[in-house]
């Protein structure tokens, strides 16, 4: 600022600088690992996401789950970075399964691959849930991990 000066004391100490350390940090700066649980019923298309993500993204896949219950226990298990869960695989949908993983404490994004476009009614309360369909296949994907600097 023009006209500021900033009083030293007598040992040369600037006193704003007090606690801050004077010497450059070592600490090294690490890529974040990106990793997902994929839930869906077909194996077929749970290896298709798996591979276009640890192929083409660096994405580690954590855990395959065939259904909301393995979703659930997968998810609260192993708590990745984001999870992929198909909307409807018996027993038990993909909608109730990312209620009862956030009742369980997750909170990390939930990609819903659906054969739908959006969300449903009955699925406006969800918290950072994104819709992908699945006849956009990995563009929509993408868009999403995009937009998350994944």
């Amino acid at each position: 600022f023009r006209g500021v000066t900033r009083r030293r004391r007598r040992n040369g100490a600037n006193p704003s600088n007090q606690g801050v350390p004077t010497t450059r940090s070592k600490a090294r700066f690490t890529a974040m690992t990106v990793s997902v649980v994929i839930a869906d019923d077909d194996p077929q298309i749970r290896d298709m996401w798996a591979d276009w993500l640890e192929l083409l993204r660096g994405i580690e896949v954590v855990g395959r789950a065939s259904n909301g219950e393995e979703a659930i226990e997968r998810i609260l298990e192993l708590k990745p970075t984001f999870a992929m869960i198909d909307r409807s695989m018996p027993p038990g949908d993909g909608i109730t399964a990312i209620r009862s993983v956030r009742a369980g404490g997750y909170t990390g994004p939930c990609v819903v691959v659906s054969g739908e476009d959006g969300e449903g009614a009955d699925e406006s309360d969800l918290a950072d849930v994104h819709y992908v369909s699945k006849a956009s296949g990995p563009s929509a994907l993408a868009t999403f991990l995009d937009g998350m600097g994944w």
